[in-house]
């Protein structure tokens, strides 16, 4: 019990050293969490454990930006110079190092912070996973990620109501996300899903 409590007390510190790094980062990370654990429930992912992971996979997917300097952070994508988006690309792998550090996270958790930019049509980053690859918990984390990255205003421009949040992923992202999460999401925001999104099996 006592690793417990000192795992957690290291818990409760990278959750600070989010809040210090960017306010913005701090904010998408609850968001991202939160709206995790929504589509979770609304796919009937209802056992504690699988929202407890969600929830804590959420909370710290982008823990490994913590180890890249602000500037570019704080920079809209669109200008990243080539060097940028490199450092950039490391994150999902520096936070899995620095939560597998830490006895009380689960390797469910890891593999979200490592997998939550890959996608379905295996142009993520930094594995290009083909969607069978991609743990199904990340893909979850995914589709809350890319609506967070919309609906909290950052370095790429302002907060988006949700419904136009949501509409903007569909224009952007609809063949990328894995659509039985996005489904979800729409659900949640008792949005129609375009008539050519299926409903695949999570798992």
């Amino acid at each position: 019990t006592s690793s417990l409590v000192s795992d957690s007390s290291d818990l409760f510190n990278l959750i600070h050293m989010l809040n210090d790094h960017s306010d913005y980062l701090y904010a998408h990370s609850l968001g991202v969490s939160l709206y995790g654990v929504m589509i979770a429930k609304a796919v009937k992912w209802n056992s504690p454990a699988s929202v407890y992971k969600v929830a804590m996979g959420g909370l710290f997917h982008d823990i490994g930006k913590k180890e890249i300097d602000r500037s570019i952070l704080e920079k809209p994508r669109r200008d990243f110079t080539p060097e940028d988006v490199k450092i950039y690309e490391t994150h999902p792998y520096r936070g899995m190092e620095i939560l597998s550090r830490l006895n009380a996270v689960p390797s469910d958790v890891l593999q979200i912070v490592l997998q939550h930019h890959e996608n379905c049509l295996g142009l993520g980053f930094p594995m290009c996973l083909s969607k069978a690859r991609i743990h199904p918990m990340a893909r979850l984390i995914s589709v809350a990620n890319e609506f967070c990255k919309l609906a909290v205003k950052g370095p790429d421009g302002p907060a988006l109501a949700p419904e136009f949040a949501v509409r903007r992923m569909i224009s952007l992202h609809s063949d990328k996300l894995d659509h039985t999460f996005f489904i979800a999401l729409m659900q949640i925001f008792k949005i129609k899903p375009p008539s050519d999104f299926r409903m695949h099996h999570a798992a």
